[in-house]
């Protein structure tokens, strides 16, 4: 384990260009149960009668939309979820040098993520307002500090723990919960207007003033992912010479698909369960991604 670790810091000393696709894995070690897994398929048919593949589909969301709804607010929606520490090194990875003077800047009544202080209100600011994620405030905002090795965090995961973290560059393939928009007429709807949209939706359709239904903005199964978001995702992994694949099992396409791309030196897999890209990587780990990522910036302090 110590070999693995040390192995670990060491590739990651060495590189000069980091990229990081994650999942699931990273979401579930903050609380957020996983609906893909066993048990949440499980769940989902015993309550709802359907797979999580039915209920979350474009088809699904038109014709019966009420249910979505439903199951999409009690097994989807987790707004008191903190980051962890997985989420809190990816984000020091890319700030580099600069993290120390960015913590010590803006923690102070931030509140307090599971490991750590949560940085810049990366939502008001705009690090979630689009798929391809952006910046915070102030200073960091505009470039004047400068940057890690980690050049971006591609995410499969829908809840922004990334952004709450402090990352600045985090690439959303199944977009986010925290936007939602009128199907109507495009207004837009923070998670917390759609929640009290729903708690007064006398049939459990939140709709706008316009009477459009409010759709959240992540990808449904039937959907496409958005090209400029895929498309600069490749960009990170065609020109990483690491890439750190964490918490997924690779089973999702297109976002899997995206290994594909990779033509750097190493790739290191951080899973507690087999993944689909372990031939050919140079390392793998098998225990919880933010044990490792902790012991990770240990090392490289």
């Amino acid at each position: 384990m110590s070999e693995q670790m040390e192995r670990f810091a060491a590739l990651v000393k060495e590189a000069e260009r980091i990229a990081f696709l994650g999942g699931a894995g990273l979401s579930t070690e903050s609380g957020i149960p996983d609906f893909r897994s066993e048990d949440g398929i499980f769940q989902a048919v015993r309550e709802f009668g359907y797979p999580p593949e039915t209920l979350l589909s474009h088809t699904f969301f038109l014709k019966e939309t009420a249910t979505f709804y439903r199951y999409y607010r009690k097994y989807l929606l987790y707004p008191d979820a903190r980051p962890n520490a997985a989420h809190l090194a990816l984000a020091r990875l890319e700030w580099g040098g600069a993290w120390d003077r960015l913590e010590s800047s803006l923690s102070a009544g931030q509140g307090a993520a599971q490991d750590g202080p949560v940085l810049p209100a990366a939502r008001a600011a705009g690090a979630g307002a689009g798929a391809t994620g952006g910046a915070g405030g102030g200073e960091a905002a505009r470039g004047a500090l400068p940057r890690g090795k980690l050049t971006a965090v591609i995410t499969q995961n829908i809840d922004e723990l990334h952004q709450q973290a402090g990352s600045r560059k985090v690439l959303e393939l199944h977009g986010s919960v925290y936007r939602n928009h009128c199907m109507k007429c495009r207004a837009f709807y923070s998670l917390e207007a759609l929640l009290k949209k729903l708690d007064t939706a006398a049939d459990g359709i939140p709709r706008c003033g316009c009477g459009g239904i409010i759709k959240p903005e992540v990808v449904l199964y039937g959907e496409g992912l958005d090209p400029d978001v895929l498309g600069e995702a490749i960009q990170h992994i065609r020109r990483a010479d690491l890439l750190i694949i964490g918490g997924t099992s690779l089973m999702v396409y297109p976002a899997a698909g995206l290994c594909d791309y990779f033509g750097g030196r190493d790739i290191v897999v951080i899973n507690l369960s087999e993944t689909a890209r372990e031939t050919g990587a140079s390392l793998t780990i098998r225990r919880p991604i933010g044990e490792v990522m902790r012991e990770l910036m240990e090392r490289i302090r």
